[in-house]
């Protein structure tokens, strides 16, 4: 696969790693938006549903760098790894318990000092 060319393209190969080694069984999309404001706080990133559909969504102001870009596509998806295809609304649950932090932990150490960042760059960038 060519390299990926910018931090859009390499938000989707982060992902694509994700997918491949952490399956969910539903389709995950990245989309970028200029800012994420709600309730006068900028994040860096969000996600939702869109019926099954996990979108996730970057922030371009708060995401300017490839490394920025892939943690925050790392912690959008453990989130979408903590939702039950059907059940309770993300809202209803806890964003962050420990959990989270536990399985953030093994994505994260697996891209950044098991060669994660080098696998995602053989996934395609679009």
């Amino acid at each position: 696969m060519p390299r990926a060319r910018n931090r859009w393209e390499r938000a989707t190969q982060v992902l694509r790693w994700c997918e491949a080694n952490w399956p969910i069984g539903r389709s995950v999309s990245i989309r970028w938006v200029p800012r994420i404001v709600e309730d006068g706080e900028e994040f860096d990133a969000d996600t939702g549903r869109d019926g099954r559909r996990i979108i996730i969504t970057l922030s371009e102001r708060l995401n300017r760098s490839w490394r920025e870009t892939a943690d925050s596509v790392i912690h959008e998806y453990v989130h979408s790894l903590q939702w039950p295809v059907a059940g309770p609304t993300e809202d209803a649950l806890d964003d962050h318990p420990v959990e989270f932090w536990a399985k953030y932990g093994e994505i994260k150490n697996q891209f950044m000092y098991h060669g994660g960042h080098a696998d995602a760059a053989e996934f395609d960038r679009e």
